[in-house]
């Protein structure tokens, strides 16, 4: 394991974003610095396998307060950044080939400096979703406004997402007041003849006067039969087939109308993660296209606070509760584990599938705890883990895992394959035998204790297995 701080070169604490680049490199994005108070004099990172190098305002970024990251095609870096209370930092959209940061602001066409989220399509194209600006479009040329005359332009653009017939969805709103529901975009309507009007005719709003459940919209899921569905922030989901939205709620069998994440399994069921801490139910929903399954506590849930949905290729789906540790759901029966099985906490923050088959889940104050489907591992401070409180878990291209720290840093973490010597004292079965070739045969269902000691200067003694 290969912990990173700022004696390593980082310059803040509090890690926002990670990506990747096809050739190993790892890019970070900070929005807190060293003193964990700011975000004067962070921004952006990169680790080549050997060191890092930072990026701040002085080598031409805009702002050092990263909120998201995008490598394209072509190699290069786009960084989305918020503006801050320095005067000297505008927020905006910068470009990086690797040899020089090129900025976008208001004045290169953008509706906003206070970027919310980048989308890269199919066709080479980024969308820049705005917070109070809209959405606007970059064709690797210039940035297109959309609709300048539209309330598209004046709201929150909180998600975006290409349907499978190449359309683009924006969804407005999130935790601002200033949402005005679901757009929708056809990128092969003919534009307008003034370019800065790109788009307008083109967009079509839907709000609840269309029969949306609620005009905050703040999350955008396709299902495998192609049907829409839109998560809200306290009312519950709607369902869009092209044609018209169908509502549900707590009332039609949804464990919550707070829906906290989204996800469709390999058979087209649709799953949705309730947050049960609002006046609602809670828990985890799954829906088959025609019934709504409600699983809670009451059926051998964790929790339900369910924060994190994954499903592994053998089709289990784990849950990730606040406060229950983990659930395992078979599509019967949910096998629940917590601190007493091995979970290094009950609050999980993340779950992420290793390369080599291995489940790795955050936790909120304990480190990070692995599974590979019969033992637990746990890492944390004490074994060379930067901080405890871990909300972010990725691999790279070369198999190591990272882990992104809340308050103290980068963890890059490589598990050995170098067994422990391991040298047998006695073993116990009818008597005991301090000698193993006097033994003799065991049969199946012979208690055999064994005593051992491992020379292991790494793992505590506690933690060998």
């Amino acid at each position: 394991m290969t912990n990173f701080t700022s004696k390593d070169g980082l310059p803040g604490k509090e890690l926002w974003t990670l990506t990747g680049e096809p050739n190993g490199d790892i890019w970070l994005g900070w929005w807190r610095n060293e003193d964990g108070l700011s975000s004067d004099g962070v921004g952006l990172s990169r680790y080549d396998g050997v060191g890092f190098i930072n990026f701040t305002i002085d080598d031409g970024m805009l702002s050092t307060a990263v909120k998201d990251l995008y490598v394209d095609t072509d190699g290069a870096l786009w960084v989305a950044t918020g503006s801050q209370s320095n005067a000297s930092e505008r927020g905006g959209v910068s470009r990086y080939d690797n040899k020089t940061f090129v900025n976008f602001t208001t004045q290169d066409g953008l509706l906003s400096d206070r970027i919310q989220t980048l989308f890269p399509d199919a066709d080479g194209n980024l969308w820049v979703g705005t917070v109070g600006g809209g959405v606007v479009r970059y064709d690797g040329k210039e940035f297109v406004p959309f609709a300048t005359e539209s309330g598209l332009t004046r709201t929150n653009v909180s998600a975006i997402h290409r349907d499978r017939n190449g359309y683009m969805w924006f969804g407005t709103g999130g935790w601002v007041l200033s949402a005005n529901g679901i757009w929708r975009y056809d990128p092969s309507a003919s534009p307008a003849p003034d370019k800065r009007h790109e788009g307008r005719k083109a967009l079509v709003n839907f709000t609840t006067e269309d029969g949306l459940v609620h005009n905050n919209a703040i999350s955008i899921h396709q299902a495998p039969t192609g049907d829409l569905w839109f998560g809200t922030s306290g009312s519950g989901v709607s369902r869009f087939d092209g044609r018209e939205f169908v509502n549900f709620t707590t009332k039609d069998g949804l464990g919550g109308n707070m829906v906290s994440a989204i996800h469709a399994d390999s058979e087209g069921i649709m799953w949705f993660a309730t947050d049960g801490r609002i006046a609602d139910q809670g828990g985890l929903t799954r829906y088959d296209g025609k019934t709504f399954v409600n699983f809670t506590t009451q059926g051998g849930l964790a929790s339900n606070l369910v924060r994190a949905i994954y499903q592994t290729p053998d089709s289990m789906m784990w849950i990730g509760t606040f406060g229950g540790g983990v659930s395992r759901f078979d599509g019967k029966t949910f096998v629940s584990f917590t601190t007493e099985d091995g979970l290094a906490s009950n609050f999980i923050s993340t779950i992420h599938g290793g390369p080599d088959g291995i489940l790795w889940f955050g936790t909120d104050g304990r480190g990070v705890c692995g599974y590979d489907g019969k033992v637990w591992t746990w890492l944390d401070k004490r074994d060379g883990l930067a901080g405890d409180i871990v909300n972010a878990i990725t691999h790279d291209a070369k198999g190591s895992l990272w882990f992104g720290t809340l308050y103290d840093g980068l963890t890059r973490y490589q598990r050995t394959r170098t067994k422990p010597t391991v040298h047998i004292i006695s073993v116990t079965t009818d008597q005991t035998y301090h000698e193993l070739d006097t033994i003799g045969d065991l049969t199946i269902g012979t208690r055999a204790i064994f005593t051992y000691n491992a020379i292991d200067f790494k793992t505590l003694p506690e933690k060998r297995q």
